[in-house]
């Protein structure tokens, strides 16, 4: 009985390391707003996800131009969300914060105070430490002018 108890706590065992290390991140965009210049950034996993060494990158196809953030320490906890703000605002601080927000938010930071994104055809990517790319989002009008699936 005891040997039958060790066997089934050490197939639990890896059936858990198994499976908590072979899921891929479930950290997605969920949101690209070329308008408000904001990405929305969730943790849709059930663990806490460290974001340090991970890249937020704009491919913008407009100005050939690549803007890249360096996400620093950063726990995204299971169900929260980042938000990454750019654009021009004389808001500084905590002022800036208040007013562009969004509620539910967990994170919020100022990317950068040029406008990331041009509204004709971004793609935003997030790669984790290693380069290997976790998430993408496509927006922009060109897509629907140009009648293309995406802005590649």
């Amino acid at each position: 009985m005891k040997k039958l108890a060790v066997e089934i706590a050490f197939v639990l065992i890896l059936f858990y390391c198994s499976t908590a290390f072979s899921q891929p991140h479930l950290i997605k965009i969920i949101e690209l707003n070329t308008e408000k210049e904001y990405v929305l950034i969730k943790n849709e996993g059930k663990q806490t996800v460290d974001l340090k060494g991970w890249l937020l990158h704009d491919h913008d196809y407009g100005k050939e131009e690549v803007y890249s953030y360096a996400f620093q320490d950063i726990q995204l906890k299971r169900g929260q969300v980042l938000q990454m703000q750019s654009g021009i605002t004389k808001k500084k601080g905590k002022e800036d914060e208040r007013a562009y927000k969004l509620s539910g938010v967990a994170y919020y930071i100022r990317w950068s105070d040029r406008n990331v994104w041009n509204n004709e055809c971004d793609i935003a990517y997030l790669l984790d430490r290693n380069g290997k790319l976790i998430a993408e989002s496509h927006k922009g009008t060109e897509l629907t002018k140009k009648k293309k699936a995406s802005c590649r």
